[in-house]
């Protein structure tokens, strides 16, 4: 009965356009990105900006890394001026080259790369673009690409009968429902919770890249993959030291300004004494 059940579930799945489901990973995650956001105040147009041009270029660069790692499927296809076919009353689309390359709703992308490709475009537009804190946006770019990688693997383990892959996928969904649900928490302890809230979110990222780099660096591994897995530990590195700095600076500027004792203003109005 449960082999039926499975069978039914892949059948399901693997009949689902992959439009669809382009479509569901992205609202998610641009949902993810657009409540971290809001949180510290961001405007909320150029949240928007941020998170639809970060998935065009993740989605660009991922579909060509696709075809770099699997041009055998796309030489044998002849080059054809216009982008459909038609034979009598049946009419194709994008089959043709260089058509082809641009339908991507075929499924044809590499998931960890439009993983990377989203954080580094994100953290461009953050960091360059915007000028926007650090701090304020480093769990939200992560776990809101973490969130989407998740739901690929789940989409794809679903579709393909691979229970390994939905396993996994359950797995990089817990650091992301964990800090949100406990993010309030943290933050009703004031400058305390906010100091450990910082330190469980960067423990969380690092074990949560930790075990994305376990699942992609293997023996199968393309060497597309090695080159992004790379790329996204350097990322990890320099995100999570310039975190810790602005932490830091947060601190000492927090603790010079409670130092200061405030000056009421019948002290202002006060005639200064003068020791003779």
């Amino acid at each position: 009965m449960e082999n039926i059940i499975n069978d039914k579930v892949v059948s399901f799945f693997a009949s689902v356009n992959p439009a669809f489901i382009f479509l569901i990973i992205f609202f998610v995650g641009l949902a993810l990105f657009w409540r971290g956001s809001v949180e510290s105040r961001k405007e909320r147009s150029s949240v928007f900006d941020i998170f639809f041009i970060s998935s065009f270029f993740s989605l660009f660069i991922s579909r060509i890394m696709f075809i770099v790692n699997n041009w055998s499927l796309f030489s044998g296809y002849i080059w054809y001026w216009l982008p459909y076919e038609k034979y009598g009353d049946t009419v194709y689309f994008f089959r043709l080259l260089p058509w082809r390359f641009f339908n991507i709703f075929d499924g044809g992308i590499e998931i960890f790369v439009m993983f990377v490709s989203f954080i580094l475009f994100a953290t461009f537009a953050v960091v360059v673009i915007k000028k926007w804190r650090w701090k304020d946006m480093f769990y939200v770019i992560f776990f809101s690409a973490e969130s989407m990688l998740s739901l690929a693997f789940l989409f794809s383990g679903l579709s393909n009968g691979n229970i390994e892959w939905v396993n996994q996928s359950g797995v990089l969904l817990i650091p992301v429902v964990l800090i949100f649900l406990i993010n309030g928490m943290f933050k009703k302890r004031g400058n305390e919770g906010r100091i450990s809230l910082a330190v469980f979110v960067i423990f969380l990222i690092n074990i949560s890249s930790a075990y994305i780099l376990y699942i992609y660096i293997g023996k199968e591994s393309s060497v597309v993959d090695i080159i992004f897995a790379a790329i996204f530990l350097l990322w990890l590195i320099l995100a999570t030291i310039f975190r810790i700095k602005d932490e830091r600076k947060s601190t000492l500027t927090i603790e010079r300004v409670s130092s200061v004792r405030t000056v009421s203003p019948l002290e202002i109005n006060q005639p200064i004494k003068v020791k003779k």
